[in-house]
């Protein structure tokens, strides 16, 4: 009789025990998915600020390539065997810009410092592109936009989403970045030549094109996390 006591009590201690094991189990189940969860959407999160950063960017950068040349002549008065020179000083002036930056981001190991740096000064001097008069400091916009613009930013942010995208999905993210990127190149030529139609002037094409870099700026400054440099 005590025997059967004994066995029946051990048994139902065991029980308990494997309970107890299960319920902490799934507990810690729920919470390492609900990790995993809320570490996911992070990372979507942190991407998805540096395509939108990306669009404008690019969006800006298409502004000044296809309309620069027109802008200028029609009115800047700009004679039209000068233009083709002062528009390409924006890519002669972005190859030093690239490969500074790009070494110096190498260096720092963080995308937002040099983000709060370059893109105030391209969206002010995509704006006084449209705004100045004077031949001379338009001159010195131009080559300010090509150190700071598009083709600076470019290995920045494509070394945040290189850190930042999730494993085994670094192709589809870059392509996803060359997309939304690209859109901003075949959206920015058309938004800007209607505006130009309706409103009798390509300025103000140039001024919403400093607009969206506001836009992008803010989102990438609440939205971006910097990933911390190992080693």
């Amino acid at each position: 009789m005590f025997t059967f006591r004994y066995r029946k009590l051990s048994s139902t201690v065991i029980c308990q025990k494997r309970q107890r094991n299960d319920s902490i189990t799934s507990k810690r189940r729920f919470h390492s998915a609900r990790k995993l969860s809320t570490s996911f959407l992070e990372i979507i999160q942190v991407i998805l600020a540096a395509f939108i950063l990306c669009f404008v960017s690019i969006y800006a950068n298409f502004v000044i390539i296809t309309w620069l040349p027109e802008f200028l002549i029609s009115e800047r008065g700009f004679a039209g065997s000068s233009v083709g020179f002062i528009s390409s000083l924006v890519p002669w002036a972005s190859i030093p810009g690239a490969l500074i930056f790009a070494r110096v981001n190498d260096k720092i190991g963080k995308a937002k410092p040099l983000v709060y740096t370059l893109v105030p000064i391209a969206l002010l001097s995509v704006f006084a592109i449209a705004f100045v008069t004077n031949r001379p400091l338009l001159l010195t916009v131009l080559v300010i936009y090509g150190l700071t613009g598009k083709l600076a930013l470019d290995p920045i942010l494509i070394t945040f989403v290189t850190k930042n995208a999730p494993r085994g999905a670094l192709g589809t993210s870059l392509s996803a970045y060359n997309f939304i990127g690209m859109s901003g190149s075949i959206l920015a030529p058309y938004i800007t030549g209607a505006l130009s139609d309706s409103l009798g002037s390509m300025q103000i094409g140039f001024y919403l094109a400093s607009v969206l870099l506001i836009a992008g700026l803010v989102v990438f400054s609440f939205m971006a996390k910097d990933k911390p440099v190992n080693g």
